[in-house]
């Protein structure tokens, strides 16, 4: 029996060691943090604009969230399904939007403090899962996951909050699991069960984890097998409930997208062998960006990975390195080998993305190995601590400072690491900063990729062009527009009409009208919807009459379109009907109010009418407007 000074030394020893569990875990979100901090400021990037800024239903704040739940991913920016159900994190978008609109500054630190929160929640989750290890195991685990340079894409990028929020909440029902078999209390499998449905609202990927949990559950928290079965079969229900949902949500279109070689190279080939062994040389790949993630990129689609059969040495190589890290997780799987584990987190949660169970949107993507990353980092943190010879039992430590000494041999290899990680991790998210500098610094690194050149040929005139105010200046720009797109073609012809278009916009604004007409008219073969591209071609010919025959096809098929309106309006104001040039100006006016170029448009009418009155109201209206 203790002495009451021997218990106050005991209680005092446990308290030290309490709150240094809570300092371990703000050093692990810390590093979270400061890793992205450079990436606070940073404007909309890629498909952020799809989802956000440009999308009809998200810009609309609070209350498209009941539209979001109903809908596909993307809806609100074009109609057809994309086979995605993701709302949770267009929610939080749409929230944003109502706090603060248009303001990618607030996202960016949402995104960033959940990764900081990731990073601790890790770190106190491996503690309740390794609770007989000691404590450097899991401190290691989750200082080394949360530096990791591959995440860069998933933080830099708002629309990865669906990886972000589908980790963490996956994490946090695991976190709740251990605390059932703790407490023996339902409300901890309760809300487990709970977060679990929420994960996979934000992102399909946690599905995974209804394999993950009831093993990781089994092999390190309760090995009889029997006291599993029902916690796992009440996690099964939120994926019940979700497949439920989300076919339901998806089921309501009949127009849906279809992935394009372009996107998906593997569909480019009919040989399934050429397909699977290409398939084994990317998840190759994989590994080699885990453990040299050197070469970040931001798309990896046609003509960036190249097809290959089994000749190739590395898909030889490939077979060999993973035939020999299943042979080792199922030889030591049952004895809690980390190693084993970590080779079983990455196999089952690559699995989805491997392309060998179904095909899905692109054959490769950094992001995709934001959840197999802690698989690498479980397998990369037990080598170093058994080169160490670290105790890997439970130790108590009285101190941080006796923590980092006792564990000094164990620093010396992870700090270089962590230097490096922390670099790259740093460097790369310069590149995230907006579109242009993300698409000309990768392209150099993708000469052969054909969507690297069309995003940036279109970025050159849409973003770039507009805004230099150099007239010689601005039509380099535009050339280099129309050589960049025209690469494209030339790596992949069957361009989507985006492309096509652009090159004949830019044409438009270099003024070589022939060329323009051309392009917009293949692009129109592509997409007839791009009608109003040869109104614009006509008016910039001074041919108005058909300018306005192309102008009011193109309002039969997007009647809500105020440029359009406006276009049509200017046509017939040219041809001086100006009665019918105001009642066009007016609709667009009704459609985009309060913007001061449409009012200067109806007062220069109204001026032509010799309509003093109204000219004089919309002309103060104009000067209103352009002042706000």
């Amino acid at each position: 029996m203790l002495t009451k000074k021997e218990e106050k030394n005991a209680n005092s020893l446990h308290l030290t060691s309490k709150k240094m569990y809570w300092k371990l875990g703000f050093i692990v979100a810390l590093v979270g943090f400061l890793l992205y901090s450079n990436t606070l400021k940073h404007a909309y990037v890629l498909d952020d604009f799809s989802l956000i800024s440009e999308n009809t239903v998200t810009t609309k704040g609070i209350e498209s969230i009941p539209t979001i739940f109903k809908t596909h991913y993307r809806y609100g920016y074009y109609n057809l399904d994309d086979g995605i159900y993701r709302p949770l994190s267009v929610a939080m978008f749409a929230l944003e939007w109502q706090i603060s609109p248009n303001n990618p500054v607030l996202s960016h630190w949402v995104n960033v403090l959940f990764y900081a929160l990731t990073g601790w929640l890790l770190f106190s989750t491996l503690c309740k899962l390794l609770k007989e290890s000691n404590i450097i195991i899991p401190f290691v685990i989750s200082i080394l996951f949360i530096s990791h340079p591959i995440h860069t894409e998933v933080v830099a990028n708002i629309k990865s909050r669906d990886e972000i929020m589908g980790f963490f909440l996956s994490i946090a029902s695991l976190y709740f699991m251990i605390k059932f078999f703790e407490k023996e209390n339902y409300k901890y499998l309760f809300l487990a069960c709970f977060l679990f449905f929420i994960a996979l609202l934000a992102k399909e990927t946690a599905i995974t984890m209804l394999i993950g949990i009831p093993v990781t559950l089994f092999l390190f928290v309760q090995p009889k097998f029997k006291k599993i079965i029902v916690p796992s079969l009440f996690l099964a229900l939120p994926v019940v409930l979700f497949l439920v949902i989300r076919n339901y949500v998806l089921s309501g279109n009949t127009d849906s997208y279809s992935v394009t070689p372009l996107e998906n190279l593997l569909l480019s080939t009919s040989d399934m062998t050429v397909r699977f062994a290409t398939e084994i040389k990317i998840m190759g790949e994989y590994i080699l960006l885990l453990i040299f993630p050197k070469d970040l990129l931001y798309d990896r689609s046609f003509g960036q990975i190249q097809l290959v059969d089994f000749s190739n040495f590395a898909v030889i190589l490939g077979i060999l390195f993973f035939g020999a890290m299943i042979i080792y997780c199922s030889s030591k799987f049952l004895k809690r080998d980390l190693i084993s584990y970590g080779i079983f987190l990455f196999i089952i949660t690559m699995a989805l993305f491997s392309n060998f169970i179904f095909t899905i949107g692109v054959a490769m993507a950094d992001r995709f190995l934001y959840f197999s990353s802690l698989g690498f980092i479980f397998i990369l943190s037990s080598i170093i601590l058994r080169l160490t010879k670290t105790n890997q039992l439970s130790f108590k430590y009285t101190s941080i400072s006796q923590f980092f000494s006792k564990n000094s041999r164990v620093f010396l290899i992870i700090a270089p690491i962590l230097l490096l990680y922390s670099f790259r991790t740093v460097d790369r998210n310069k590149d995230w900063k907006d579109n242009y500098t993300l698409f000309s610094n990768d392209l150099k690194k993708m000469p052969n990729n054909s969507r690297a050149h069309s995003f940036y040929g279109n970025e050159l005139m849409r973003t770039i062009a507009i805004n230099e105010p150099d007239s010689l200046a601005k039509i380099k720009i535009y050339q280099g527009s129309v050589e960049a797109l025209k690469t494209s073609i030339a790596i992949y012809p069957k361009q989507s009409a985006e492309v096509f278009e652009g090159i004949g916009r830019a044409y438009l604004k270099l003024n070589q009208l022939d060329s323009s007409e051309y392009y917009f008219k293949r692009a129109l073969k592509l997409d007839p919807s791009l009608i109003t591209n040869l109104g614009d071609v006509y008016f910039a010919k001074g041919n108005f009459t058909k300018a306005i025959y192309f102008y009011k096809k193109q309002v039969l098929i997007s009647p809500n379109s105020a440029l359009t309106w406006i276009n049509l309006g200017l046509s017939y104001g040219t041809l001086k009907q100006y009665d019918t040039a105001l009642s066009c100006l007016l609709k667009a006016n009704e459609l985009q109010p309060n913007d001061s170029q449409i009012c200067l448009f109806i007062a220069t009418v109204y001026q032509f009418k010799n309509d003093s009155a109204n000219y004089q109201k919309f002309y103060e209206q104009a000067v209103e407007y352009s002042n706000e």
